[in-house]
């Protein structure tokens, strides 16, 4: 079973409420980058983070918007965005002396 939130704001709150509950007192979190299947040279850009409670997922998935690879301004501010989603957990997890690593916590297949 998963609990999935797209709102980091969302997240965050649950992270709170789960406090004392997550394993091994780890949140982990990173931007993921995603190939567009329309054009190669375009980058979807998410802001995503993790934990487990109990052996139960949950997880945020957050759009950024699209880097195109042209060192345009808008390609700065997506990538701007996700770092602020990753700092708002990094935050709320500090504030909770809760350990904020890198990487991405998936269910078993």
């Amino acid at each position: 079973m998963k609990v999935h939130f797209t709102s980091p704001g969302e997240f965050c709150a649950e992270i709170t409420k789960d406090k004392d509950k997550i394993d091994r007192n780890i949140v982990r979190s990173t931007i993921r980058w995603e190939g567009s299947k329309m054009h190669a040279s375009i980058q979807h850009v998410y802001a995503v983070a993790s934990y487990s409670v109990d052996g139960q997922l949950v997880d945020l998935l957050r759009y950024c918007g699209d880097v195109w690879g042209v060192s345009s301004g808008r390609d700065h501010e997506v990538i701007e965005l996700s770092q602020k989603y990753l700092k708002l957990v990094e935050d709320t997890c500090k504030g909770l002396k809760i350990e904020c690593r890198a990487g991405l916590l998936q269910e078993d297949e």
